[in-house]
């Protein structure tokens, strides 16, 4: 970001919701030229737009305010982003990382066949323009149940 020039502060707001909240009010109250918020927890980013709401710093997805962006393809990452909260969010592609892993290990072992460079899995941008599509997949991955109980917005 600095190479971009655009100047970054890192904010440590924990895990606990009150004191995550309250750290990061702090923050944009002592820095009100702050326009992105990048929570590096899915979990996190209800917490972030809701502080940047509260004060009226205008955090849903349009050309003003604040703009909240996140991580993971879970369900209140990809709920976040359908509901307009969030801007985007990236998968990691996490079935790649179960499935490649197990691939290699028997290729390996009957055929003596390695990885020759690291395996790229993802990043995969989630967006407006395919977040009804990861809603589904990872529905079908954990269920409706837990993707509904998952989601926190």
């Amino acid at each position: 970001m600095e190479k971009a020039g655009a100047k970054v502060d890192e904010l440590f707001i924990g895990a606990e919701p009150a004191t995550a909240r309250n750290t990061l009010q702090s923050f944009l109250q002592a820095n009100p030229d702050t326009n992105y918020i990048f929570t590096v927890a899915g979990w996190s980013s209800p917490w972030a737009w809701g502080v940047a709401n509260e004060m009226k710093l205008d955090p849903n997805v349009d050309d003003k305010g604040v703009t909240v962006l996140t991580v993971d393809e879970g369900p209140v990452s990809i709920e976040g982003v359908r509901a307009g909260h969030v801007l985007a969010t990236n998968s990691q592609g996490f079935w790649l990382q179960g499935y490649a892993p197990m691939e290699w290990l028997y290729w390996n072992k009957e055929f003596g066949y390695a990885p020759q460079s690291n395996i790229l899995t993802g990043p995969v941008i989630i967006n407006k323009d395919n977040a009804d599509k990861w809603a589904e997949l990872v529905r079908g991955v954990f269920g409706d149940k837990a993707y509904d109980e998952q989601n926190t917005w």
